[in-house]
C-alpha cells in the first residue's frame, strides 16, 4: 500500500554515508522535516538542512523519539540493531536493499501540479526502473488534467464547505463532464473553427451552473 506521510516537524534520522545519505536529507528537508544524521560524513550543503548531528553511528536513545529513520550504507549488522530499535520505539525504519529489516520503500514521485502528485513504486525490487516510469507518466500529464484536477479540488472544498459529504458525489461522471466542457471551451478559441460554428458554452459556465454543487 502507498501512502503519503505528512514530515512537516517530525523526527527523521538518516544513518550513514555518500550520496545516498545527501539525498535522503535533501528529500527530507523540502518536506519541512526536522533532520537527525549520524555517520562519518556530513557535507556543507547537508549541513544547514539538520537540527543536529554525530559522527558515530546511533544509540537507542538517540532514535527513542524519531518517527522515521533511513539507513543508507548497506551495512547488515547496523541494519539488524536498527530493526531491534524500531520494534522497541516504534518508529518506522528504512534500510536499502534489505526488505528483511526495512519496514517501507522509498517510492518515485514527481509532483505534476501543486498538490497533484505521481507515486510509481517497484517495492524495492528495481527503482531505476521506477524513477523512469514515473518521469513517463509525468510527461502524459495535460493542461486539460491540471484544470480540471483544479476544478475539482475547489468543489470538493465547496461541497464540505455547505456541508455536503463529498463521498454522496459521482465524481467520475463530473470528471468526464468537465472534460468535455473543456474540450468545447478550447475548440471554441480555436482559430481552425469557424465563428459561427464554435459552442458556446464555457468550462466556467459548469463551476457557476445550478449543477455546480449537485451530484
Amino acid at each position: 500500500m502507498i501512502i503519503s506521510l505528512l514530515l512537516n516537524g517530525r523526527k527523521i534520522a538518516v544513518v550513514g554515508s555518500g550520496i545516498e545519505r545527501h539525498r535522503r536529507i535533501v528529500a527530507a528537508a523540502a518536506e519541512n522535516a526536522e533532520i537527525v544524521a549520524f555517520g562519518s560524513e556530513h557535507c556543507r550543503e547537508c549541513e544547514k538542512m539538520l537540527k543536529w548531528r554525530k559522527s558515530g553511528m546511533p544509540s537507542g536513545s538517540d532514535l527513542a523519539d524519531a518517527q522515521v529513520v533511513i539507513a543508507v550504507d548497506r551495512n547488515k549488522a547496523m541494519n539488524r540493531l536498527l530493526a531491534t530499535y524500531a520494534r522497541r520505539f516504534g518508529f518506522l525504519l528504512n534500510t536499502v536493499d534489505e526488505p528483511e529489516t526495512c519496514d517501507f520503500y522509498h517510492v518515485s514521485v514527481r509532483e505534476a501540479h501543486p498538490g497533484l502528485l505521481l507515486a510509481v513504486s517497484s517495492s524495492g525490487a528495481a527503482p531505476a526502473f521506477a524513477k523512469g516510469l514515473a518521469d513517463r507518466l509525468l510527461a502524459t500529464i495535460t493542461a486539460e488534467d491540471r484544470v480540471v484536477f483544479e476544478q475539482l479540488r475547489s468543489d470538493r472544498a465547496a461541497f464540505k464547505d455547505n456541508g455536503v459529504a463529498p463521498s454522496g458525489i459521482d465524481w467520475p461522471h463530473r470528471e468526464s463532464t468537465l472534460r468535455s466542457l473543456y474540450r468545447c471551451s478550447h475548440r471554441a478559441t480555436s482559430p481552425s473553427v469557424p465563428r459561427a460554428s464554435r459552442p458556446t458554452h464555457r468550462l466556467a459556465d459548469f463551476h457557476k451552473s445550478k449543477g455546480a454543487l449537485q451530484a
